[in-house]
């Protein structure tokens, strides 16, 4: 696969973690009682609710850096366990908002939710083998305005002023 196809790919990733990281951050309230909801003990910690942004944060940081393949294994790594929790929670009968991307887009735990976070880590294994095709500053310009447009219309239709295009609620 084409060295640019596969940066522009860890690019995409590296938004949504970006944007996930954002979202937990700026509501941790909400970010930590949707794992309470989760149902699975002590995933409701301190460390937990804390960690992951910054984590998610982080593994961006490396796909934007350019850190191949490392930076892909670990974003891989992180969607699969994420992907794992989200079928154990649905297996043991949760069905709230996932918390993965805020209170503003919420998205139901089942099926579709745990097949869309397998295809994030699968698309995170296609970037560790590219890499390279941007500079690391082009890679974090293209992060930041993509996270802040997404911040800046989900705040919009919060508000009422645009339609939502994402976050209808279901997945």
């Amino acid at each position: 696969m084409n060295s640019l196809v596969l940066s522009l790919l860890g690019l995409g990733v590296a938004v949504a973690l970006t944007i996930a990281a954002l979202e937990k951050v700026l509501d941790l309230a909400y970010w930590h009682a949707s794992l309470r909801r989760y149902r699975l003990r002590g995933l409701d910690s301190a460390p937990i609710a804390y960690g992951v942004p910054i984590v998610e944060f982080l593994v961006a940081c490396l796909l934007v850096g350019g850190a191949q393949p490392a930076a892909g294994l670990a974003s891989a790594a992180l969607f699969a366990a994420f992907a794992l929790l989200l079928w154990v929670a649905y297996r043991r009968g949760a069905r709230h908002d996932c918390g993965c991307w805020g209170r503003r887009t919420a998205s139901r735990i089942g099926p579709a939710t745990t097949v869309r976070t397998f295809g994030l880590g699968l698309a995170s294994l296609l970037t560790a083998a590219g890499g390279g095709g941007l500079p690391w500053y082009m890679g974090l310009t293209i992060v930041v305005v993509c996270a802040l447009g997404w911040l800046i219309g989900q705040e919009l239709a919060h508000v009422g002023t645009i339609n939502p295009v994402v976050g209808t609620g279901r997945s």
